[in-house]
Formats: C-alpha cells, sequence, structure tokens
C-alpha cells in the first residue's frame, strides 16, 4: 500500500526548473555504488539477526523442542 503512494506521489509530481549542480555518478561500479549496498546489506543481516535474539531470548518455549504433537497451541514471537 505504501509503495503505491509512493509511485501516485512520483508520477504526479511536477518537473524541476533548476537542475542540480552536481552530476550524478557516470558509472556504476563506482567505489561509491557496492560500498553503498555492502553497507546496506550488513545492516539488515545484523538488524535480521538481532531481531531473531532478540524474540528468542523471550519465548517461553525451550529452544531444544521444537515440535510436539500432542502439544497445545502456544503463540511464539517467530
Amino acid at each position: 500500500m505504501l509503495m503505491s503512494v509512493c509511485f501516485l506521489c512520483i508520477s504526479q509530481a511536477k518537473p524541476v526548473e533548476k537542475l542540480s549542480r552536481e552530476r550524478p555518478l557516470g558509472n556504476i561500479f563506482d567505489l561509491y555504488v557496492p560500498l553503498s549496498m555492502l553497507l546496506q546489506f550488513a545492516l539488515h543481516n545484523i538488524s535480521l539477526v538481532y531481531i531473531m535474539n532478540l524474540s528468542h531470548s523471550m519465548s517461553h518455549e525451550s529452544q531444544s523442542i521444537l515440535y510436539r504433537q500432542s502439544s497445545e497451541f502456544l503463540v511464539e514471537l517467530v
């Protein structure tokens, strides 16, 4: 839903009167692009691992028992 609102705002945007003083990057293999992508990848993975560890530490069930057929349904955080 949020993405559709973003695309709607972009499609209704007016052209800019004045161009930017700086030119965009001429080459996608510039150091800035892969470094930015690697840092984003690392940040997302670190946050995913942190959230997973946090949710496992707050879980009430033992982590060694993953599935018991005869047990009652318990709400898990993950």
